[in-house]
């Protein structure tokens, strides 16, 4: 036979934690970028989804709002263009972080995902390096995205 008592054995108050909010962007590219210059910003035109408002379309810029480690990947597909291939590199304030590649002379995507942390205000973003002129394809072949996946 069990006999329950039913004391509650917890003495400490249970901490109301206030909730963290939630930052993540998708954005997408559906209008060509043409002549992209070296060092120029690749603008994703397209936000599919902006949680936090870190992400601005009009510089393709994600800033943050909270301090965290983030995920960001990027994909860029490169329009056919004679001997030039396309360089391009996730940047974090203003040092490029990863390179993306696309092959010359055909339609090639390169694709680029990295872990970071990021303090507030913390600039990220996606930016043509190496060769000047490229061609970006839009129609939602291009892609950034970020995520805070954990508050520090």
């Amino acid at each position: 036979m069990v006999i329950s008592i039913g004391w509650n054995i917890s003495t400490k108050p249970k901490r109301q934690e206030s909730p963290q909010p939630v930052v993540a962007f998708t954005t997408v590219k559906t209008n060509n970028q043409d002549n992209v210059g070296v060092n120029q910003n690749i603008l994703f035109d397209t936000i599919v989804l902006n949680e936090g408002g870190g992400f601005h379309s009009q510089h393709g810029l994600f800033i943050a709002p909270a301090r965290g480690i983030y995920i960001f990947t990027a994909t860029v597909l490169h329009m056919p263009q004679a001997s030039i291939s396309l360089h391009a590199a996730i940047t974090h304030n203003g040092q490029d972080v990863a390179l993306l590649h696309s092959s010359a002379n055909v339609f090639d995507q390169g694709t680029q995902t990295v872990i970071l942390k990021i303090e507030p205000g913390d600039e990220v973003w996606v930016r043509n390096v190496h060769y000047g002129g490229e061609f970006i394809t839009g129609a939602k072949f291009s892609s950034f995205s970020g995520i805070l996946i954990n508050h520090l």
